[in-house]
């Protein structure tokens, strides 16, 4: 997947902004955090707060 293709990137360029771009933006940011760290609950952690990501991220959208 190009940086073209990723949903951050889709996100930052979208005029409307989703939930499933929101969702999918958080879940890169976890795949990223999980890979470059160590500990054996950080994904079950993380998808724990997956939705409050989300929520997050759509919120800053909102004041952009």
């Amino acid at each position: 997947m190009s940086d073209k293709d990723t949903a951050i990137s889709q996100l930052a360029h979208s005029s409307t902004p989703d939930r499933q771009l929101a969702v999918a933006s958080a879940l890169e940011i976890i795949k990223n955090d999980v890979l470059t760290s160590s500990g054996p609950d950080r994904l079950k952690v993380h998808l724990s707060r997956l939705s409050q990501y989300a929520d997050l991220i759509e919120d800053a959208l909102k004041k952009k």
